[in-house]
C-alpha cells in the first residue's frame, strides 16, 4: 500500500479480532504493537501506523520487497559463505539493538527474515516477543519447533542467547539446506535439541565451504553459537563476543548498520515478483459463521483495543501534540469512544520511562505504558469467559502461529 502524503510504500499486516480472541493471542498482539511503537532500527520492519475497523486490526510496517529467506531456502538455493556472513551480520545488528532495549524476539527463523530491495536482511514479526524487566524469569514454551533453544524446551529461564541459538540454527540451515535438529515429530525434534551435541568438523562442510580460508573460523562459530549450555554459548555474556568473532572480522559494521555499503559490497540481489512463502499465510476467518457476530460484539464492546491507534509521523515530528494525539486515538474507532476518558486516565497514570544500560553503557530509553499490553481486571474477566457463552467458530484452524507443546524428556540414549 502507498501513503499519499509521502508516496512511500508500506506493507500491511491484517489481524482478525475474532481469530485473535479465539486463539487467545490478544495480549501478544497488543504487546507486539507496544514494542514496535517504541523501537525503530534499520534492520527491523518498523511500525508507522496502527488502526482498526469493526472486524480487523491493522499494522502498517516497512515494505521489504525482496521476499523472506524461507522462500529462497524452499528453492534449494545454495548461498555462498560471503552471502551467509552478510545475512548473519544483518541479523546480529537487529539483535544487538533489541538487547539494548531488553527485548527477546523468540522466533528467529527464515520465515521472519525479509530482504529489502538492496539485499539487506531484516527482522520482522514480534508476535511472541517479550520485554525483560528487572531480571524477570521467562519460562513459557513459545516459538517454532526446530529453532527453539534447549532452555526454552526445558522451561528454564530464557536469555538473549536463546535468540542467538535460533540464529545458529538458521546459519546451519543456510549451509546444509537442513536444520541440525530434525525429527518426525515435535517430541523427536525436542529430544534432539536437548540431548544432541553438535560437534561439527571441517570435513563435514560442503566442498565450497570446506575449501574456504575461513572454514575453521566458521566451524568454531557454529559450534559455539549452538552450544546446548547457554552459559557456554557465543554471545551469552555480551553480544560483542559474536561481533568480534574471527569469522566476522572483515565486516564493515558501521557502514552496514547505516545501510551505506557500496552496491558491489552487497553480495545478494533478491528476486522481484512472487518471492514470499504465501502457502503458509493463514486464510481469512469465515464471517458468515453463526457465532462470528457474537464474538465480534464481545470484543468491540470491551476495552481490548481502545488505544490501538498510532501514527509514527505525528509522534516523531509533533511531540508537543502528543497528548492531543492520545485524546483523539478513538477517531478511527467509534465503538471505543465511550471509554476514552477512562482509558486516557489509565494511560497517563501508568506510563513510565525506564532507562536501562547495556554492556557498553549505551543508554536506551524505552517508553511503554503497561496498559498497552497487559489486561485490566475487567478485561481479564471477559478474556477468561473464552467460548463460555457462544460456541467455537466452525472453521477456526488449529495451526497456531505460536506453537506450544509439552515436552517430556526421554532417556538419553
Amino acid at each position: 500500500m502507498q501513503y499519499k502524503k509521502n508516496n512511500k510504500f508500506y506493507s500491511m499486516k491484517e489481524i482478525s479480532k475474532v481469530k485473535a480472541y479465539l486463539k487467545k493471542s490478544l495480549k501478544s498482539i497488543r504487546l507486539e504493537r507496544a514494542i514496535l511503537k517504541n523501537i525503530h532500527h534499520n534492520f527491523i520492519a518498523n511500525l508507522y501506523f496502527s488502526f482498526q475497523d469493526k472486524d480487523n486490526l491493522y499494522l502498517i510496517l516497512d515494505y521489504y520487497s525482496g521476499g523472506d529467506l524461507r522462500f529462497y531456502l524452499d528453492q534449494n538455493i545454495q548461498f555462498n559463505e560471503k552471502q551467509i556472513k552478510f545475512f548473519v551480520s544483518n541479523v546480529i545488528l537487529s539483535l544487538k539493538y533489541l538487547r539494548m532495549n531488553n527485548i527477546l524476539h523468540r522466533d528467529i527463523k527464515p520465515d521472519n527474515l525479509v530482504f529489502d530491495h538492496q539485499g539487506y536482511l531484516n527482522l520482522t514479526d514480534f508476535g511472541i516477543s517479550k520485554i525483560v524487566k528487572n531480571n524477570q524469569l521467562i519460562k513459557d514454551v513459545s516459538g517454532t519447533p526446530g529453532y527453539l533453544s534447549p532452555e526454552i524446551i526445558l522451561q528454564n529461564n530464557q536469555t538473549f542467547s536463546s535468540d542467538y541459538f535460533s540464529l545458529g540454527v538458521v546459519i546451519y540451515e543456510l549451509i546444509f539446506l537442513q536444520r541440525p535438529f530434525d525429527g518426525k515429530s515435535k517430541q523427536e525434534i525436542a529430544d534432539n535439541i536437548v540431548h544432541k551435541d553438535l560437534d561439527l568438523t571441517k570435513d563435514q562442510l560442503p566442498n565450497n565451504f570446506m575449501n574456504s580460508p575461513s572454514a575453521d573460523d566458521l566451524i568454531d562459530f557454529i559450534n559455539k553459537i549452538l552450544s546446548r549450555k547457554k552459559e557456554k554459548r557465543l554471545g551469552d555474556k555480551d553480544i560483542n563476543q559474536i561481533i568480534s568473532h574471527p569469522w566476522l572480522k572483515d565486516i564493515d559494521w558501521d557502514n552496514m548498520e547505516s545501510k551505506m555499503l557500496l552496491k558491489e559490497n552487497i553480495p545478494f540481489s533478491p528476486s522481484s515478483g512472487d518471492n514470499f512463502n504465501f502457502l503458509k499465510v493463514n486464510n481469512h476467518i469465515n464471517k458468515k459463521d453463526k457465532n462470528y457476530k457474537s464474538y465480534l460484539k464481545l470484543i468491540n464492546n470491551s476495552t481490548f483495543f481502545s488505544s490501538f491507534y498510532y501514527n509514527y509521523y505525528t509522534k516523531s515530528t509533533k511531540n508537543s501534540e502528543e497528548s492531543n494525539d492520545k485524546n483523539n486515538i478513538y477517531d478511527n474507532c467509534p465503538n471505543d469512544r465511550s471509554n476514552s476518558s477512562k482509558i486516557n486516565n489509565k494511560l497517563k497514570s501508568n506510563e513510565k520511562i525506564k532507562k536501562e544500560k547495556d554492556e557498553n553503557n549505551c543508554t536506551s530509553e524505552f517508553i511503554l505504558s503497561e496498559y498497552e499490553y497487559d489486561f485490566n481486571e475487567e478485561e481479564e474477566v471477559v478474556f477468561n469467559r473464552f467460548s463460555d457463552n457462544v460456541g467455537r467458530l466452525s472453521d477456526l484452524d488449529d495451526d497456531n502461529k505460536i506453537k506450544r507443546y509439552s515436552y517430556s524428556p526421554e532417556k538419553n540414549k
